[in-house]
């Protein structure tokens, strides 16, 4: 028997307000992060999942939830606020976060930040030549490394600021393709819970859901 998840709230973080108008892909004025809180147990705390879409591609959210979560709260084995709403009405729910997205600065005051590891190739990197040496020669002085050797390079950025934002955007950037230096490289977005601020009780739908009808 399926395991059936009581949604208690959701989160919609948004770029924008950080980084303006600067150029920092795959982050733009459009990216967005989703995150949900999710009981699996009703009489304990919720815990915060981060939906895992592409986040250079923040128009893969909606499609995203369409294959799973919307699935799973029509069919009743996704409550929301203890209550089971049709597919529409959860649809509903996330524009409605959409529109009241908060900034990536915001997430410290409740117990959450979002962390971005890199590794790469220290000889790759060391290699580069022309245009590419500096942004090279800037990534391997970033604050945000954390460990080097011969071998490999590893960074650690918390997506709090502008400052963050544009280490995230120039170690992207260096990306180590082929076979000699390729396996080297990695990149991994995901969420902290660092306090128990990020623990979300049970709350009642009529609070969930204010003008928004939802099914019995």
């Amino acid at each position: 028997m399926k395991t059936i998840i009581n949604e208690t709230e959701r989160l919609v973080i948004e770029f924008d307000s950080v980084i303006g108008e600067h150029q920092l892909y795959p982050l733009s004025k459009e990216s967005q992060v989703w995150l949900v809180c999710e009981q699996h147990t009703f009489d304990k705390p919720g815990t915060w999942r981060m939906l895992d879409r592409d986040i250079a591609q923040p128009y893969s959210l909606l499609g995203g939830i369409c294959q799973k979560e919307v699935i799973e709260a029509e069919f009743g084995e996704r409550l929301i606020g203890g209550r089971h709403v049709k597919a529409e009405d959860y649809i509903g729910l996330w524009r409605k976060a959409m529109l009241q997205s908060i900034s990536i600065t915001s997430l410290k005051s409740r117990g959450l930040s979002l962390q971005c590891s890199f590794t790469n190739s220290t000889q790759y990197l060391l290699g580069m030549d022309g245009e590419f040496k500096a942004k090279a020669e800037a990534a391997l002085s970033s604050r945000f490394l954390t460990a080097r050797n011969e071998s490999q390079c590893t960074w650690l950025i918390p997506l709090d600021s502008l400052e963050a934002c544009e280490a995230y955007h120039l170690i992207q950037r260096q990306h180590a393709y082929g076979e000699k230096f390729g396996h080297l490289w990695s990149s991994q977005l995901k969420l902290v819970v660092s306090s128990e601020l990020a623990s979300v009780e049970h709350v009642p739908a009529y609070d969930l859901f204010s003008d928004m009808e939802v099914s019995a």
